[in-house]
């Protein structure tokens, strides 16, 4: 009886795990999705300069410390988590607006909710997140379609 338990314990924490986020796409865990409705939620935020401007302070203020001032998920509180934070860079241009939009307000694990800064500044950050591909020469951050 006791090998039972201890083997459904196991098996449990395997399920358990299998669904959580994974820091930056490294294959350690299953990859975090926004439901196809909310990723699929379009931005009312002209993508302009004063946007992403907006965006990037924000990121600077809220951010950065888990994700790094670079956003390629090297922060320096961010480092401490056992699943490290995602890599912004990497997956700017690769996800559409939404799905950045809905995991920013959502929240998961270390990752908290910012619903608090209400839809504006979040859509402010998501054109920011979306502009680090068009600095790596990845195209305007619009192409995603939420797959790898």
């Amino acid at each position: 009886m006791k090998y039972i338990l201890i083997i459904s314990l196991i098996s449990l924490s395997i399920i358990e795990g299998a669904g959580s986020h994974s820091g930056g796409h490294h294959g350690e865990e299953a990859h975090w999705d926004a439901p196809k409705y909310e990723a699929n939620k379009k931005n009312p935020t002209h993508k302009s300069k004063d946007s992403i401007n907006k965006g990037a302070i924000l990121f600077k203020n809220n951010c950065a410390s888990c994700h790094g001032v670079k956003a390629d998920g090297k922060g320096i509180v961010g480092k401490n988590f056992k699943i490290k934070p995602t890599d912004l860079v990497s997956m700017s241009g690769k996800h559409k607006d939404g799905d950045f939009f809905w995991k920013i307000n959502t929240g998961k694990g270390d990752m908290p909710s910012w619903k608090n800064l209400g839809d504006d500044k979040v859509w402010d950050l998501v054109n920011f997140i979306q502009s680090l591909a068009d600095n790596d020469g990845h195209g305007d951050g619009h192409h995603g379609d939420g797959h790898h």
